[in-house]
């Protein structure tokens, strides 16, 4: 049963996050036109490489270790805190590797470094503690509030061309305003850990092994705007963005299941309950 409950909430989240952008689209096309949506796709797309550097397979594994010793207070504390300073660790490169690469980029230069704070507040996502523990409805509840509240300010504030910056700042804000909430309940569910019994570098390893894979499947979704961007026109590339939209609100059924199941076979298999796994 909680199951089913998670995944209604996250497939109704997965698919909230679709359809806010196909609502605003109509409005964001005639506003900031084509040339303004296809800029910061193209942008955004580019940045998205960077951000997967920050990210290193940290959510995928971060929700298994956590689902394997959920109900050991002392170790979830302690893979929790090993985990968010590797995610540190990880962002601070990726961000010194997108400086390195503005270095030598000349074109866009205002939008990628307003659209650089995805990579920066990839460190205060917390949501795949949470997922791991299978709390999903603080994350969907949270999330949906501060999206919703990201769309009316996207329709108060943003009104001319000029405002392509603000928007773009309109949508970090309310990405990062869902991630922060979920700090207050860090408490309940952790305890002070020592330095001495932190162990980072150990999850290394694992993490790089499941970037490899996502960066195959994530490459694939997002190498297309940066290609088109590169030999077409980026009025081009927001047409191309606005219909994508639309084809990958399928992908949110396939992904939330996903997403649901992670940490519950993950604690299955660590309690040795193979045979419950199999039935899955």
């Amino acid at each position: 049963m909680k199951i089913a409950k998670n995944f209604i909430y996250n497939t109704s989240y997965q698919i909230l996050v679709l359809l806010l952008p196909l609502v605003t689209v109509p409005y964001i096309a005639r506003v900031l036109g084509p040339e303004g949506v296809g800029a910061k796709s193209y942008t955004f797309s580019i940045v998205q490489y960077f951000i997967l550097i920050a990210i290193l397979g940290l959510d995928a594994y971060g929700i298994r270790e956590v689902a394997k010793v959920k109900d050991n207070r002392k170790k979830l504390s302690e893979t929790f805190k090993s985990l968010f300073i590797l995610r540190v660790m990880t962002v601070s490169v990726a961000f010194i590797l997108f400086c390195l690469f503005m270095y030598w980029n000349t074109e866009f230069i205002s939008l990628f470094w307003i659209q650089s704070l995805y990579i920066v507040i990839v460190a205060s996502d917390i949501a795949w503690l949470f997922m791991g523990l299978e709390q999903f409805k603080k994350i969907v509840i949270r999330n949906t509030i501060t999206k919703l509240a990201g769309l009316i300010a996207i329709f108060m504030f943003v009104k001319q061309k000029e405002d392509l910056p603000l928007y773009i700042i309109i949508l970090i804000i309310s990405q990062v305003a869902g991630q922060v909430t979920l700090f207050p309940y860090i408490p309940k569910y952790l305890d002070r850990v020592k330095v001495s019994c932190l162990s980072v570098i150990k999850h290394l390893k694992p993490t790089l092994a499941i970037f490899i894979t996502q960066l195959a499947m994530q490459v694939y979704l997002v190498l297309n705007r940066t290609l088109l961007g590169i030999y077409s026109t980026t009025s081009e590339v927001g047409i191309f963005d606005s219909s994508y939209k639309i084809i990958s609100i399928a992908l949110a059924l396939m992904t939330s299941i996903s997403t649901v199941m992670l940490p519950r076979i993950s604690a299955l298999v660590s309690e040795g309950e193979h045979a419950t796994v199999r039935f899955f």
